[in-house]
C-alpha cells in the first residue's frame, strides 16, 4: 500500500476552531516523536492566523518589531511559492529545490505559504497551470517530506494532483457530531484516510467522548485535552517554545495531557500514513 503523505485539516463546524494551531502542534510532534520531515502548507488566509505564533503581544503601546517586519517577511515567504511554480513550469523542479523554497521552523519542520486571490484559493492564480505542473509540485513535496499537512481553505477538487489524500477533521464536543462522523468518517469515501479530532475537550466530559466512540466504532477518533497555556502562548507569540517545553516535561515522566494526546494522535497518523519513523531527533541539542 502506498504511503498517504498528504493530510488536509478541516473543521466540521463553525465552532471547531484551532485548525492552524493544531496543524503546527501535529507537525512539531511528528518531527520530534518520529524524526519525520514535515511540511506545513498555508494559504494567505490561514497564514494570517499563523503569524500570531511569532508576533508578541503589544506592550506599552509600542509596535512589536515583528509587525514592523511583517510586510517584508510576508513577501519573502510568498517568494518561495513563486520560485516553486516557476521551476515547475520550466521542468526544473526537484525535491531539493522544493525544500530550498520553504521556510524552516524547527529541525525537520518547514512551512510553505501559498497565495490566494478570491474565494477559490490557488485556483485563481493557477487557472492557467496545466495539471501536470500541479502534480509535479505535489509529487516533489511528497519526495522531499514524509508528511505534508495542508492548512488551507480549499475544496477537494483543487487537490486533484494528490493521489492519496487523508483528512483530519476538527470537531466540537457536541452530541450532534454523530451524524457528521457517520457520514464523513464511516460512510464517506472509503479510499480516503479519515481521522476525527475532538480539539481541546473538557476532561469532565470524558464520558461523552466514550459514548461517541462506542456509537462510531468504525471511525478513528482522538480527543485532545484542554490546555490553558496554549491560548496564553499564542497571545505572547511563544507557542513553539511552549510546546517544546511541555514535551520536555513529558520526557521527564511528568503528566502532560495535551502532549500525551497529540503523541497518540501522531502515532495514529503515522499508522494510517504507512510512513516510517526515524530515531535520533536532536532538536533539543540544536535549539537548546
Amino acid at each position: 500500500m502506498k504511503p498517504c503523505k498528504h493530510w488536509l485539516l478541516q473543521t466540521s463546524h463553525r465552532y471547531a476552531i484551532g485548525r492552524t494551531t493544531m496543524a503546527l502542534l501535529i507537525g512539531m510532534q511528528l518531527s520530534i516523536q518520529y524524526n519525520s520531515r514535515v511540511l506545513l502548507v498555508h494559504d494567505e488566509h490561514s497564514s494570517q492566523r499563523f503569524q500570531t505564533v511569532f508576533t508578541r503581544s503589544n506592550k506599552k503601546g509600542t509596535e512589536p518589531i515583528e509587525d514592523q517586519l511583517m510586510g517584508s517577511y510576508h513577501h519573502a515567504v510568498l517568494e518561495g511559492w513563486v520560485a516553486i511554480e516557476r521551476l515547475a513550469r520550466s521542468q526544473q523542479l526537484t525535491p531539493e529545490l522544493f525544500v530550498s523554497a520553504t521556510t524552516p521552523m524547527i529541525p525537520q519542520l518547514d512551512r510553505l505559504e501559498i497565495p490566494d486571490q478570491g474565494m477559490h484559493g490557488i485556483m485563481d492564480i493557477n487557472q492557467d497551470m496545466p495539471m501536470e505542473y500541479w502534480e509535479k509540485i505535489t509529487n516533489s513535496a511528497a519526495s522531499a517530506y514524509d508528511i505534508i499537512l495542508w492548512d488551507v481553505d480549499l475544496q477537494h477538487e483543487v487537490l486533484m494532483g494528490i493521489n492519496h489524500l487523508g483528512r483530519l477533521h476538527l470537531m466540537p464536543q457536541e452530541m450532534n457530531v454523530l451524524d457528521y462522523i457517520q457520514s464523513r468518517l464511516i460512510d464517506g469515501e472509503r479510499t480516503m484516510n479519515q481521522i476525527g479530532i475532538f480539539n481541546m475537550h473538557d476532561e469532565r466530559l470524558s464520558m461523552n467522548i466514550q459514548h461517541i466512540k462506542r456509537k462510531c466504532k468504525g471511525a478513528k477518533l482522538y480527543a485532545l485535552a484542554y490546555d490553558s497555556g496554549i491560548r496564553q502562548s499564542m497571545a505572547e507569540g511563544t507557542l513553539i517554545p511552549y510546546y517544546l517545553k511541555e514535551h520536555h516535561r513529558k520526557e521527564r515522566k511528568e503528566q502532560v495531557p495535551l502532549v500525551e494526546g497529540i503523541a497518540v494522535l501522531a502515532k495514529g497518523i503515522m499508522d494510517m500514513s504507512h510512513a516510517i519513523g526515524r530515531s535520533g531527533w536532536e532538536g533539543d541539542k540544536r535549539w537548546g
